[in-house]
C-alpha cells in the first residue's frame, strides 16, 4: 500500500521564495545576536570585593586596584576634579544593603560642591551618616544608589556618572596639604615646614603654595 501522505510530502523551505528564505536567515542572525548580547551583560551580582584598600593616598593609576568597576569611571571623574574620596564600594555584597556608595571627604570639598552634595541628599541621590568607628565619630558624606539584584554594571556606572557630573573642579591637588594639615597627620602641633620634609624622601614642599605634596610610586 502506497502512503500518499508521504509521497506528496514536500520539505517546507522548499516552498519559501528567495526573498522569504532570506528573511528567515535575517530573523535567526537577529535573534542570535540578541542572545549573545544578552549574555554580555555584567550584573552587580556578578562583582566581587575589592579588599585591598590604602591609608592615605591614591592616584588614577592606583584607583583601578581600590575601586570596583562599577563605580571606577566616577572615582576617576572625582579624582580628576581634585574631589577627594575615602571610600567606595560596589560588589555583590552590597545588594543585600540595597546600595553602593561612595564616600566623599567633606572637609576637601569646595563650598559651590558642599552645596552640590546638599541638593544630592534633598534628592536622594547622597546622604549623611554618623560612623562611631573612627576616632571619637564621624559623619560619612555618601553618595548613594539603590541597586537590587538584577541591578547591572552599566546602570551604576551611568548613574554615578550623572551625578557625580554635578561636581564642579577644584584647585586643590588631592595629594596636597597644607602645614596644619600635615601637622594633624602626624598628630604634633609644632612640627616646621623642615621638620615634616624631614620624615621622608616622598614629601616635597610648595613655598609659593604653601603645599606640602605626597610623591606617589
Amino acid at each position: 500500500m502506497i502512503d500518499y501522505n508521504e509521497k506528496e510530502r514536500v520539505n517546507p523551505e522548499e516552498m519559501l521564495s528567495d526573498e522569504q528564505r532570506m528573511q528567515q536567515q535575517d530573523e535567526s542572525a537577529i535573534n542570535f545576536r540578541g542572545s549573545s548580547e544578552k549574555e554580555d551583560v555584567a550584573y552587580l551580582r556578578d562583582i566581587h570585593p575589592i579588599i585591598e584598600g590604602t591609608k592615605n593616598h591614591y592616584n588614577q593609576e592606583t584607583l583601578a586596584n581600590l575601586v570596583e568597576e562599577p563605580l571606577l569611571k566616577a572615582c576617576r571623574n572625582l579624582y580628576s576634579k581634585n574631589i577627594k574620596t575615602l571610600m567606595s564600594s560596589a560588589n555583590s555584597e552590597d545588594i543585600k544593603r540595597g546600595i553602593v556608595e561612595i564616600i566623599l571627604d567633606n572637609d576637601s570639598l569646595s563650598e559651590e560642591n558642599k552645596k552640590i552634595f546638599s541638593q544630592l541628599v534633598v534628592e536622594g541621590n547622597a546622604n549623611i551618616v554618623f560612623d562611631p568607628t573612627r576616632g571619637e565619630g564621624v559623619n560619612q558624606h555618601r553618595i548613594i544608589i539603590t541597586v537590587n539584584n538584577d541591578t547591572t554594571v552599566q546602570q551604576i556606572e551611568e548613574k554615578s556618572m550623572e551625578i557625580v557630573n554635578l561636581f564642579l573642579p577644584q584647585d586643590k591637588p588631592i595629594n596636597a596639604y597644607t602645614i596644619d594639615e600635615m601637622r594633624e597627620i602626624y598628630g604634633i602641633s609644632n612640627m616646621t615646614v623642615e621638620d615634616i620634609l624631614q620624615t621622608g624622601s616622598w614629601i616635597s614642599y610648595d613655598e609659593e603654595k604653601k603645599l606640602f605634596h605626597i610623591e606617589l610610586d
